[in-house]
């Protein structure tokens, strides 16, 4: 019988964790062990892995690495801890595939002769990126790439054949029980509420059409809540991802109501160019009528008038017009949303996985 290759995902996040990047690595660990793999995910801290699991909804084994014995806030200098106590850790296993999201940790295996593949979803800043250019190319026979967005290579100047572009995706079989049951003609908004993600927005459509109701989901400790205080916009606080699915099957629409320069955690980080939204691949599985924003970033996936309704973000009025459409329009509806089914058939995390399996395990 063949040995199963340990399969190890390092994140520089506690879990469980508010961020879309806590979800990307979830469903990126299960695939692993769905791919026959003994999959590890390595981490700062874990407080509990069954209470890990159910806040991601993971199925299958998984083991989870613990690198210091209580929860901490990750700087530079912890960073680097992080990366030496790994290096110590993975020095001693053979048969690895290690993905990593640590830059720091990435380099420092591979200037210690590991293989491994970093995963890059935005343009580096501060000291990771002075480190990166300093040393990337002396170490470039044991990195490889995955970026989140093509726009990342010319950022991060990149070239060569140990990169592969890949989008978030989907596990369908958190999805595909819960399609049934919608019955809710409210807009769905689940996210964060940082500048650029279209909460002024939102708050400007409503305010002109009393009509329209908005259900957002998401952390609220960062915006004032009077602000957007209307009565056709209700606010229910962030929710852990396993409920997303039940949740979204309640609606038939959904906004991703994008600005001109969208911001994560870091208030100076502009993702707006490189940005794969994991809600819009949530949105697609749902088979929810996916009301965004134009622009360029995720025209490769979402096409207007088949998967969903593209509109200019600062044009209110042609926002409210596509509302209005598509809520009277059942054929359109329809389609829309049987074609975002078939969208996000195609951006799973299985498949996901198996391209960076062909490309380089």
């Amino acid at each position: 019988m063949k040995k199963k290759k340990h399969f190890f995902y390092i994140s520089e996040t506690n879990i469980p964790s508010t961020s879309a990047n806590s979800i990307h690595v979830a469903k990126m660990i299960e695939a692993s062990n769905n791919r026959d793999y003994i999959s590890n995910l390595i981490v700062p801290y874990c407080d509990s892995i069954s209470n890990y699991k159910k806040f991601y909804n993971i199925k299958g084994q998984i083991n989870v690495i613990s690198i210091f014995k209580k929860k901490i806030n990750i700087n530079f200098f912890y960073r680097v801890i992080f990366a030496i106590k790994i290096l110590l850790f993975l020095k001693k296993k053979k048969n690895n595939c290690i993905v990593s999201r640590s830059l720091i940790t990435s380099l420092i295996l591979s200037a210690n002769k590991i293989v491994n593949v970093l995963e890059i979803h935005h343009k580096l800043n501060g000291m990771t990126n002075v480190i990166f250019k300093l040393i990337n190319k002396k170490i470039n026979n044991y990195i490889n790439f995955i970026l989140i967005h093509k726009n990342l290579k010319k950022i991060l100047n990149l070239s060569g054949k140990n990169i592969i572009v890949l989008d978030d995706a989907v596990n369908l079989d958190d999805f595909l029980s819960k399609r049934k049951v919608k019955k809710n003609d409210s807009i769905v908004y689940i996210g964060s509420f940082f500048f650029g993600k279209g909460l002024e927005l939102i708050h400007s459509i409503a305010k002109k059409r009393p009509d329209f109701k908005f259900d957002l989901y998401g952390d609220t400790t960062n915006i004032i809540l009077s602000d957007y205080k209307l009565k056709n916009i209700n606010f229910f606080g962030h929710i852990k991802y396993n409920k997303i699915p039940k949740i979204l099957a309640k609606y038939d629409y959904a906004i991703m109501p994008y600005g001109k320069k969208v911001n994560v955690k870091s208030s100076n980080l502009d993702v707006s160019n490189t940005m794969s939204p994991l809600k819009m691949f949530d949105y697609l599985a749902s088979g929810q009528v996916i009301l965004a924003t134009d622009t360029n970033v995720y025209k490769h996936i979402l096409k207007n008038d088949y998967n969903s309704i593209l509109i200019k973000h600062d044009k209110i009025n042609k926002w409210i017009e596509a509302i209005d459409i598509v809520k009277k329009n059942k054929p359109l509806k329809k389609k829309l949303k049987n074609n975002a089914f078939k969208t996000a058939k195609k951006f799973t995390w299985n498949s996901r996985l198996e391209l960076i399996e062909k490309k380089f395990f």
